[in-house]
């Protein structure tokens, strides 16, 4: 069989029209060069050079030529292909994540990843924690930014930002003129509009709000419209209210109420060069640390 390098060497003989040329080019004896060329002709059954000075070519070298710089040529391309992948700067990378780190730090993570990759591919899917645990246990997404962690969940995860839980209202809502920060008892003489990160706080109040509430929406955008209407007031993570108009939101007396943010990936499956690239932006974006690796949860940390 004629080997990919044998035509190269042919290649480098025939630009050359020269043997020792040729040899000084592929570091490689004048000798050993010729034999490369007799194996091809041997195989062919025909010369490839028009006498023994390496200048014209035959009919058959004409068309091994014309054969042999596309198939070389696309070995390159194939190689640098590779290797542009190994490196993380090329390949597809899907990323499922909540509303408001796919509107803040990820614009930012993406953009600096994108900067030194121009020829990444990334997908970005927002939507609720339950929907990014689903998505990256699936394989549906490479990474996912989410709230808290679920029970029998076996995706490795890291804790990227942490914020407070505020109470959002209208901006005539009589808990808009307080100055001072807000009690759950204060709370529960309103109208309370139930979402899905409420059940993120363990205090009975907000227990007894949230099953007591005639409006539940799970949509923050949708959530915030229902707000700005006046029919009732929320509690959502602080870094979740990105579209204040009409708003205004009341930091909240128990400092205990925070929501985690977590960097989720599957620990039975390597990451690809591109996927881990764009962990360690998203990681240094959250939290600045150079640890580009998701932890697996240990038994004390599942709640």
């Amino acid at each position: 069989m004629i080997k990919l390098e044998q035509l190269r060497q042919f290649l480098v003989v025939s630009q050359c029209n020269s043997l020792m040329d040729a040899a000084d080019k592929l570091h490689r004896t004048p000798s050993a060069v010729s034999m490369t060329l007799k194996q091809i002709e041997t195989r062919l059954g025909g010369p490839l050079f028009e006498g023994d000075r390496k200048r014209d070519l035959t009919p058959l070298g004409r068309f091994v030529y014309t054969r042999a710089e596309r198939s070389v040529s696309e070995h390159q391309r194939m190689i640098k292909e590779i290797e542009s992948y190994a490196k993380g700067d090329t390949g597809l990378v899907r990323i499922a994540a909540v509303p408001s780190a796919a509107t803040q730090q990820l614009p930012e993570a993406i953009a600096n990843c994108q900067q030194d990759r121009p020829t990444l591919h990334i997908e970005l899917h927002d939507t609720d924690s339950k929907a990014v645990h689903a998505a990256v246990l699936s394989g549906n997404a490479d990474l996912g930014v989410a709230s808290l962690p679920f029970d029998g969940s076996s995706l490795a995860y890291q804790q990227l930002a942490s914020d407070a839980f505020v109470c959002v209202c209208n901006a005539k809502h009589p808990l808009a003129r307080s100055q001072s920060p807000l009690s759950w008892s204060s709370l529960a003489k309103h109208r309370f509009i139930h979402n899905g990160l409420c059940e993120q706080i363990e205090h009975p109040t907000v227990s007894e709000l949230s099953a007591n509430a005639h409006l539940r929406v799970y949509n923050i955008a949708s959530l915030l419209a229902f707000v700005r209407k006046d029919m009732g007031v929320t509690l959502l993570p602080e870094g979740s209210v990105t579209d204040c108009r009409n708003l205004v939101t009341r930091q909240l007396r128990d400092k205990s109420a925070t929501r985690n943010l977590y960097l989720l990936r599957r620990t039975d499956q390597t990451p690809s060069p591109a996927v881990r690239e764009l962990t360690q932006a998203i990681i240094e974006q959250f939290t600045g640390s150079c640890d580009p690796s998701p932890k697996p949860r240990s038994p004390l940390q599942r709640r």
